[in-house]
This record gives structure tokens, C-alpha cells and sequence, in this order.
């Protein structure tokens, strides 16, 4: 049997076992494991028998693995199967509709959180897998991870960043400190919690309905930008297999346009270190052209959020990781959405938009548009999601700069840390967290584990320290005050109650504030959570109208 033909006999067996294991109707507990665990292994194994292994392997491996383990774990759910007749075809797990294998096209309810976050995480890990295998494949995509990460280490030990952080957390991480610490900081931070709002909301003007539901609007197209499984994990709404059978329809049902409205995917796995996924929609609702910018999700994306060091961009001082992936976007596709946005009246306007690393590419490009004035026919706006602090302005910006900054707004979600991602705010963090650990290292275990959880309150004089600490604000060497350049900032902040309230921040006072450490700054960062919350406020600012 030729090389070819060994591969395509790979092929098939895998499709045909994933095939096999979608058909069959498995009571409800066995369903997370089908979905989360089987089939992502036999995508992880097609990635493998791909890209890694030498072709004349491939047919031999995929028969072992149909020996070994396949054909047993399909003879053992076959067991618990259920009769796919009658009543029990609606009971098998909802995502399961949705996969790119399944038998037919049932509807399905939304996932439920865990679901979501699962789903989320798995695609995540994918995509790592496959940047991974890349990244053995290709040496050139291997030096640049290196020569980032070599960058990177040279920064903190020159700036002195990387010895405040051994400081702070590394030595009371092998000290078993570091857990405590930062319960400790939590109860310190809640204390000051009030005042931390107070700041904040320092815009005298209130968030208007418009920018909350372009803004819902263009939160879908943002995570829609992530890809096919990032859409399963957020929809709210009963879809079919039909819907989501492949990136241009999951776009579309995701986003609420046509599918021809789609007008261009760039899809390049694990590419994110030369040019980031995104894609270009019309979207009537708003008339809008609309670029959005997948975040990120992936190793390579991660390694452009650490190029956190100064870069010369459009009269100031970037981002450089960012900067330099918003002028690569438009070096990739500015002529194709000058192309797509010619073909529609000069009413359409172009948005940019995304979340996270996207969000922050979004409103770089922005500034790069308006300052270099790329686009002079069109009007030009950006929508971001959870973007880290990106630009410093210069001594002479430029005359499109305050353009830019006035048709930008952007958005936070409650507790999420990413929009606080700075140098300075890291290195007050450090600060905060080795006053605390001055503190706490001459504390008895025991008094601490009583205060981790919860038996006791934290001392008043360690609360007292703590919230006197004053950062030296002294720059470091590649550090500028950096900010989101945008005329809003909305603060999507969740009250006791529950609901959100959305107040209106300037860049300055959100860079200003210190990264709130919490059990939720990271899952306050998901794509879900944001469309959940603007979802409560256009219902809610809808209502009040009434």
C-alpha cells in the first residue's frame, strides 16, 4: 500500500470511530466524558498522525490504537447505550448536535457554565497541541518562540521587574506563603473596594444605549473570531448541526447575519507570532464592515501578550507584541478591507473589534488607521473587549490620534485582570504582595490556614500595612504609562444583587487602579461572560425605556 494510501486509511478509520462514537445515545453521566475527554483524544491522535509522524507509520499506528483503544472504549459504551428509538433521541448531551460528525441535525439546549468553561478549555488546549506540533514542524516558527521568550528574559532582568516578582511571589511560593498571601491581599482589597469604584467612575457622562448595543453587537462578532468551538461554548440560542457545520455558518448564526455576509476567514493555526486569525463580516444591523481579531488561544498568541516592552508606534509608545501584530493585520489584509468596504455606500461604516489580545490589536490598528489616515472615505470605529493597556501617547501625537481615541470604547467585565495588565500595575501587585509577605512570614502556619479559611479575620495591623503601601512609581527601564486609548471605558461591575451597573471610566483612571485579586479574575475574562453581561444591560437600559 502506497504512503497515500496508508494516510487516507487513517483518515477513515479515526472518522469512522468518531463517527461511531457520536451515533451512539449514552445516558446523561457518560455524555461529558464522550465530549471532553474521546473524542478530543481523537482529534489530538489526527493531529499527531498528521503532522508528526512519518507517513509510512501512520497505517501500522492506526492499527494498534484501533486494537487497543478504540475498539475496546466503543465495546464498552455500546454497553450502556440506549435504545435510539422513540423518546430518548432528544436526551443524549446538547453539544453533541453541534459536532462536525453528528448523525443529524437535532436541535440542542445551551450549554450550562461548566459545559462552557469545559468547552472553552478544551479548545484551548487544542489549539495549543496543534501550535506545539507546529512549532516542531517548522523551525522558523520555533526561533521566533525563542528569540520572544530570550527578548522577554533579557527585559525583566534588565528592567528589574523579574527580580520584584522573585521577591514577592516566587519566595513565598517555595516558601508555602503565596496561597495565603493572597487570600490575605483579597480581604485587604474588598476593605478598599468602595473607594476602588469611586475611582473609577470619574466620567461625568453616563454610558449611552448606542454604545451598549453596538457594543453587544460586536461582542458576538469577537468571539466568533475565536473559531467554531469558542462559538459552541458561548451560543445562547437552539441551533442545529446545519448552523455550525463549519466556520463560515458558525460565524453567521453566532453574529445573527447571513451567511453570505461573511466575507473573508483568515485561518492560519498557530500562526498568531506573524499574523493573527480574524475575519471580515457586513453586518446590516449596524451597517457595518466589521474586521474582528481572534484572541488569544494558543502559545504563540501568549508570547505576543509577554512582548509587553516599549515600541515606537503612530507618534508614542506600544505595546511592542500588539503593535507589531496590528501592523502585520494590515500589511495581511488593509487592501481587502478597503476591497470589501468599496463595494458598499459610504454610510457602512468599518468597525474593528475583539477580545483580549484581539481587543488590544483592534485599538492599535484603530490608532494606526486615524493617524496615518488609511482610510480617508470611511468613518472608523472600535469596539474592544477586556484590552490590555496598549499606547502612551507622545510629546506631539499626531492629529488623528484624538480622532481615534474619541471613536473607541471599550469594555471590562467585573473583575477580570487583563484590562490591568500593565507593567506598572504588575509591579505595584508585586508591591502589595511583598508587603504581605513582610507580614505574614513571621505568622505560625496554623494562624495563617485559620486565616485562609476563614476561622479568623485578618489582623487589623496587616490590614493597615497593606492599604498604606505606597508603590515608588518610578519608571523602569521600557516602561511607559501605558493605557486603553479609548474615549470610554465601560465597567460592567456586578452589585450584590447581582446585577450590572455600567459605569463610564477614563483610560487614566482604569490604568490607575491595581489588579483586584480574586477567584474571579480569570473567569471574569471569558468571552461568555462578557455577552452574558451586556446581554443584562440592553435588557435592562431596554426596560427602563419603557
Amino acid at each position: 500500500m502506497s504512503l497515500v494510501a496508508q494516510q487516507l486509511e487513517t483518515h477513515k478509520r479515526l472518522q469512522a470511530a468518531r463517527q461511531e462514537l457520536w451515533r451512539l445515545y449514552l445516558p446523561n453521566f457518560l455524555c461529558p466524558y464522550r465530549e471532553f475527554v474521546l473524542d478530543p483524544s481523537l482529534q489530538f491522535w489526527t493531529i499527531v498522525v498528521t503532522l508528526a509522524l512519518p507517513k509510512r507509520w501512520d497505517f501500522s499506528i492506526s492499527r494498534i490504537s484501533q486494537t487497543l483503544f478504540i475498539r475496546p472504549t466503543l465495546a464498552t459504551l455500546r454497553f450502556f447505550s440506549k435504545d435510539p428509538d422513540g423518546e430518548d433521541l432528544l436526551v443524549t448531551a446538547g453539544k453533541e448536535l453541534l459536532h462536525p460528525v453528528a448523525p443529524r441535525p437535532l436541535h440542542f439546549q445551551p450549554p450550562s457554565d461548566i459545559q462552557s468553561a469545559l468547552s472553552g478549555v478544551a479548545a484551548f488546549v487544542l489549539s495549543v497541541v496543534a501550535d506545539v506540533i507546529g512549532a516542531f514542524m517548522d523551525p522558523v516558527k520555533m526561533k521566533k518562540w525563542f528569540s520572544a521568550m530570550s527578548a522577554f528574559r533579557a527585559y525583566l532582568q534588565a528592567s528589574g521587574v523579574g527580580a520584584e516578582l522573585e521577591e514577592s511571589l516566587i519566595k513565598p511560593l517555595w516558601r508555602g506563603r503565596l496561597l495565603d498571601n493572597l487570600k490575605i491581599l483579597n480581604d485587604c482589597q474588598e476593605i478598599l473596594d468602595e473607594d476602588r469604584t469611586k475611582l473609577a467612575n470619574d466620567l461625568d457622562s453616563e454610558v449611552s444605549s448606542e454604545d451598549l448595543v453596538v457594543g453587544c453587537s460586536m461582542m458576538r462578532f469577537a468571539t466568533a473570531a475565536y473559531g467554531v468551538e469558542m462559538v459552541r461554548s458561548a451560543i445562547d440560542r437552539e441551533a442545529n448541526y446545519e448552523h455550525v457545520n463549519s466556520e463560515r455558518k458558525a460565524i453567521a448564526f453566532h453574529c445573527n447575519i447571513p451567511t453570505e455576509d461573511v466575507k473573508y476567514i483568515y485561518i492560519q493555526p498557530g500562526d498568531e507570532m506573524h499574523t493573527m486569525r480574524h475575519f471580515i463580516a457586513v453586518d446590516e444591523k449596524t451597517k457595518s464592515v466589521v474586521l474582528a481579531i481572534r484572541g488569544t488561544l494558543s502559545i504563540s498568541g501568549a508570547l505576543a501578550d509577554m512582548q509587553a516592552m516599549d515600541f515606537d508606534f503612530c507618534g508614542g509608545k506600544a505595546h511592542m507584541g500588539i503593535a507589531e501584530q496590528a501592523n502585520l493585520l494590515w500589511q495581511k489584509t488593509g487592501q481587502r478591507l478597503r476591497r470589501i468596504a468599496s463595494a458598499y455606500s459610504e454610510e457602512y461604516r468599518i468597525i474593528f473589534t475583539g477580545h483580549s489580545l484581539g481587543g488590544g490589536a483592534a485599538c492599535l490598528l484603530h490608532v494606526k488607521v486615524h493617524t496615518e489616515n488609511l482610510l480617508p472615505t470611511r468613518q472608523v470605529y472600535c469596539y474592544g473587549f477586556a484590552p490590555p493597556p496598549t499606547y502612551c501617547k507622545g510629546s506631539t501625537p499626531s492629529p488623528g490620534l484624538e480622532m481615534a481615541v474619541k471613536n473607541c470604547v471599550c469594555f471590562v467585565h467585573d473583575n477580570d485582570c487583563v484590562p490591568l495588565l500593565s507593567v506598572a500595575s504588575i509591579r505595584r501587585l508585586a508591591c502589595l504582595m511583598d508587603a504581605v509577605d513582610n507580614c505574614t512570614e513571621n505568622l505560625w502556619f496554623t494562624t495563617r490556614f485559620r486565616i485562609f479559611w476563614e476561622f479568623v479575620k485578618v489582623p487589623g495591623d496587616i490590614v493597615k500595612t497593606v492599604c498604606s503601601v505606597k508603590h515608588d512609581s518610578k519608571a523602569v527601564v521600557g516602561e511607559s504609562a501605558m493605557v486603553i486609548p479609548a474615549r470610554c471605558i465601560v465597567w460592567m461591575k456586578k452589585t450584590l444583587s447581582g446585577r450590572f451597573e455600567a459605569l463610564a471610566c477614563s483610560s487614566k483612571a482604569m490604568a490607575s487602579m491595581n489588579i483586584f485579586v480574586c477567584q474571579d479574575m480569570i473567569a471574569d475574562h471569558m468571552p461568555e461572560q462578557y455577552e452574558d453581561a451586556l446581554d443584562s444591560l440592553v435588557a435592562r437600559r431596554f426596560q427602563e425605556q419603557l
